[in-house]
């Protein structure tokens, strides 16, 4: 799939502003507490993956929840975090910019802990991929990668400097009509890939 021009440029300008007056100043930075609690009786917890990235994972992957009317930013994902996301039950539209716009839907239940991984696929992007709690696909807890990508990941923070940056409305705006274009324009088979189901949950 070929990206479109302003999908490179948005992404480009998510992810190199301010580096010609210099470093950019750090977006992420590792959490002091490395735990995750369980999920309070009340709201859903999805944990976004980032095992690795290529060409030195310079990249970041904010990630947005665009259910309805909303463009939340709710954290940015760098190469090797992990990031834990407390939602209300229910039906949403998440969206992440690396690589292009891609938007993953979710429908999850009260006290349920879900994963998502933020996966290359040649041609595509990142896309965030549901991690299926049976069967043999890919993306799946049956795969003997997923305690790898458990283990190789960091809980990540997201700084000041990573809000400020991520959150400009105006640009998220633009972001979240691509995404919610391009999601149009998925087969159904496509969609059911990209959907994070009520079921998917994972008991540890």
């Amino acid at each position: 799939m070929k990206l479109s021009g302003f999908t490179v440029t948005a992404f480009c300008v998510f992810t190199f502003a301010g580096c010609a007056s210099g470093p950019a100043p750090q977006r992420t930075a590792l959490s002091t507490d490395q735990t995750i609690n369980s999920p309070p009786p009340d709201k859903a917890q999805i944990i976004f993956l980032q095992p690795f990235k290529p060409l030195g994972g310079m990249a970041e992957t904010p990630l947005y929840d665009i259910t309805g009317g909303n463009a939340k930013l709710l954290n940015v994902l760098p190469s090797k975090g992990k990031v834990a996301v407390l939602v209300d039950p229910g039906k949403h539209m998440f969206m992440a910019n690396d690589m292009g716009v891609h938007v993953l839907s979710a429908d999850v239940q009260a006290g349920k802990r879900y994963y998502v991984l933020s996966r290359f696929i040649a041609y595509v992007g990142y896309q965030l991929r549901p991690i299926r709690n049976a069967g043999p696909s890919e993306y799946g807890i049956n795969n003997p990668k997923f305690k790898t990508w458990l283990g190789e990941t960091k809980v990540m923070g997201m700084t000041a400097a990573g809000e400020s940056l991520y959150s400009n409305a105006s640009a998220v705006s633009k972001l979240k009509a691509a995404g919610l274009d391009r999601w149009e324009r998925l087969s159904q088979d496509e969609r059911e890939q990209l959907t994070l189901n009520s079921g998917d949950y994972i008991d540890e």
